[in-house]
Parts: structure tokens; sequence; C-alpha cells
């Protein structure tokens, strides 16, 4: 029982937040080296990152668990903390600005699970297709590329779209896609990266799947909200004083 008494001093201590963020700091600056120098981290992007770490060397990916175990210490550290405010709130004096802070903590934990979940889940594929090809998604989905329009401005391309045609068994639909303007099927989104016109329209399709994304959506509004908050109040109680 001691211990994990120790071990809860040491998880809610701002002082181990701050090692830990120090921690990642060089750990990620040393990645950051690595990655440049080394192309086996080619592919990091192409699949989910769970899988192309368990393939890939613990030489390479060495420095990647550790920050993925720092990661996991930092969110562990803001729960416990977060719990600890939290039981403290029954006293009311400073509410909102007490709460504040937990919605930054709520926000930090949801972008780092969504993170998790696009790290199990998530891809990145390219596709050079030329007029008529097409390319399967998954068993049900097959998008086609018909043409491309594009409109010009004193002999420059201004604007420019994709028609593409979604088959679904015997359905049949066709949309445009743009450079700001994607298209998403079954949570599978699909971006106009680059085109051709001459000597054969040709355009370069990314098909991206990104499970974590509205988990992290969701931590990016409430860490904006509770810092928001976190700003007006304490500038309203310095006032005050």
């Amino acid at each position: 029982m001691r211990y994990l008494f120790l071990l809860i001093n040491v998880l809610r201590s701002v002082k181990t937040a701050s090692v830990l963020t120090g921690l990642l700091f060089l750990v990620m600056l040393y990645g950051g080296f690595a990655i440049s120098n080394n192309s086996a981290y080619r592919g990091i992007n192409q699949g989910p990152l769970l899988e192309w770490l368990t393939e890939t060397p613990l030489s390479i990916t060495w420095w990647l668990w550790v920050s993925m175990f720092i990661v996991g210490l930092v969110v562990l550290n803001t729960v416990v903390c977060t719990a600890e405010s939290i039981l403290r709130l029954a006293k009311r004096q400073g509410l909102l600005l007490k709460i504040s802070s937990q919605i930054i903590h709520l926000g930090f934990c949801l972008i780092m699970f969504g993170h998790l979940m696009s790290s199990i889940g998530s891809y990145h594929l390219f596709y050079l297709l030329a007029e008529g090809q097409a390319i399967r998604l998954g068993t049900d989905h097959e998008v086609r590329f018909l043409n491309l329009r594009y409109s010009t401005k004193k002999g420059f391309i201004t604007e420019a779209k994709a028609l593409i045609r979604l088959i679904e068994g015997e359905r049949r639909r066709d949309l445009y896609l743009s450079p700001n303007r994607p298209v998403f099927i079954g949570g599978v989104g699909i971006y106009l990266k680059d085109f051709r016109v001459f000597p054969q329209e040709r355009v370069l399709l990314e098909v991206s799947k990104e499970p974590g994304a509205y988990w992290a959506l969701a931590g990016a509004v409430f860490f904006t909200v509770g810092t928001i908050m976190l700003l007006l109040l304490r500038v309203k109680y310095s006032q005050k004083v």
C-alpha cells in the first residue's frame, strides 16, 4: 500500500510532467535526425503505425517505442491530476477556474486517444490514374477517374477538378474532386494531390483513413475552450486582487 501511495504522489506531481516532457523532447529530437538519415522510415505513413513498428527492427524503432511509453505516462499523469482536482471541487471556490484546467486536460487526453486510434487503423495510399482507370476501396466500392476539368486565365490553370465515378454494386455516382474539396466514402477520404494535363490527363489521388480524426478534433475543441476560459478567468481574478 505504501508503494501505491508513493506511485500516486509521483504521478500527480507537476514536476513529473515537466521531467517527462523534457525527456520526450530529447527523444523526439533524436528521432528527427534519425528519420532524415534513414530510408527505412519511408513507409511509416503508408499504414498503421503499430503495424509498421512491429514489422521494423527494434534497432530502428526503439526511440518511437520509448516516446510512446513517455506519452502514456504523461497521459496517466494528466488523468491522476485531473481526478485529484475534481475531488477537491467540493469547496467550490473558484469553481470555473478549476474546471477550465480540467477541460484542457480532457482535451489533451482525447487528442492522445485520437492518435492512438489512428496508429492502430490509419493508412495513406497514393494512386496515379490516367483517364478511365479505377481503384478499389475494400470489396464494395470502385472509384474511376473519368476526366479532368479546368479553367485557365492568361495561360495559367486557375481552377481544376477531377470527375470521378463511384461504383457501389449496381449504383453509380459521379462526383467532383478538387484540391480543397475531398470526397469521403465510408470514413475513407479521397484527396486530389496533383494532376497533369499534357500529354495525357492524369491525377494523383491520396486515399486516407484516420479513425482517430474526430476524437482529436473533439480534443482540440475542448483544449481551446479550456485555454480561453482559463486565460479570461485568470485575468478576471487578477483584476479583483
